[in-house]
């Protein structure tokens, strides 16, 4: 689905200045109780006001971590943060499990790396860290994801009524959204098939003709098409125009299709009740399948055997055609 820009998309340019709208963050008591938990800070020493949080403090010989957390004598905690698929410098992570090492008089010492789930060098890590642990040190490490922290987020209280927090969720999900920038031996193989082209071929023509069926029948709607399929491509299809309410889409989110193994939906992100419980009265069981929660869009999939229909082009867009009608009429 075509992203939603958040307020801080401009402002943040870099990883450094992630790394800083992170810490601010973080001065937030709920966001930084939550991710003390995902980090498996000990009960014993979560006092959220003395916990200190710095960013790139210098090491000296051993480098420059990109957060810390500490409290005297108790927690000493450093955090390598990536963003993208950004490399590992070379003293990473030794160096700064050396500095964790030598400093022996923090009772609990740990060592963090926080990446998207998809990093790409999340084995070279671990395979670095795992020629300089040391089991007596008492050191933990850990790796946590930027989607743990979005669902941290998500989950606290006061988050669906913030704002601020809306949007800093966003931001984070159109930054980290990442999927892996290769095809397993399995998916490789589905690919290179004459079987997968042909079907991903006529999906777009089928796409295409039920937009045509539903615009010669006069219903306004915008048609999607990737002018550079590396300028964040997410979507085929086209927008319906409903009265009063957000646009609902139907067409192939490759998003949704990769998550939920269905290449087809129809999705709306209406925060109206009403609306949203008619659409799925009048979608599910009626061509579409359950409605589900994806990205924050209202995502119900076209059934299978609906698609395989000979007569299908007509009949998805009769389908559709009549939930316009429905939609409008209550709007």
């Amino acid at each position: 689905m075509t992203q939603k820009l958040s307020i801080f998309n401009k402002a943040i340019r870099n990883e450094n200045s992630f790394i800083e709208l992170f810490h601010n963050f973080l001065q937030f008591e709920d966001i930084k109780a939550g991710f003390l938990e995902l980090l498996g800070i000990p009960e014993a020493v979560k006092d959220l006001n003395l916990i200190k949080t710095n960013t790139q403090d210098s090491l000296g010989e051993n480098g420059q971590p990109d957060l810390s957390l500490s409290l005297e004598k108790e927690l000493y905690v450093l955090i390598e943060i990536k963003v993208y698929n950004t490399h590992l410098t070379p003293n990473q992570p030794s160096s700064y499990y050396d500095q964790l090492k030598n400093t022996s008089s923090i009772k609990h010492k740990g060592l963090i790396l926080l990446a998207p789930k998809y990093y790409a060098h999340k084995k070279q890590y671990l395979n670095r860290l795992k020629i300089v642990e040391d089991e007596s040190s008492g050191i933990f490490t850990r790796i946590v994801q930027w989607e743990e922290i979005v669902d941290m987020i998500e989950s606290l209280d006061q988050t669906s009524n913030n704002i601020l927090y809306q949007e800093y969720l966003n931001f984070i999900r159109n930054w980290c959204n990442h999927y892996p920038q290769f095809l397993t031996q399995k998916q490789s193989q589905t690919m290179y098939s004459k079987e997968s082209g042909e079907a991903f071929f006529t999906s777009i023509k089928l796409v295409h003709r039920i937009y045509k069926n539903l615009a010669e029948k006069g219903i306004e709607v915008v048609s999607v098409k990737a002018q550079n399929l590396l300028d964040d491509f997410d979507e085929y299809g086209f927008y319906i125009k409903i009265d009063n309410q957000p646009d609902l889409f139907f067409g192939i989110w490759l998003a949704y299709w990769a998550d939920s193994g269905k290449p087809f939906c129809l999705c709306s992100n209406s925060k109206d009740s009403d609306f949203l419980n008619e659409l799925k009265y009048h979608a599910t069981g009626h061509g579409f399948g359950n409605a589900q929660t994806f990205n924050n869009w209202t995502t119900l999939p076209l059934n299978q055997e609906t698609v395989v229909s000979e007569k299908a082009e007509e009949e998805i867009g009769q389908l559709l055609s009549e939930i316009y009608a429905t939609l409008n009429a209550k709007a």
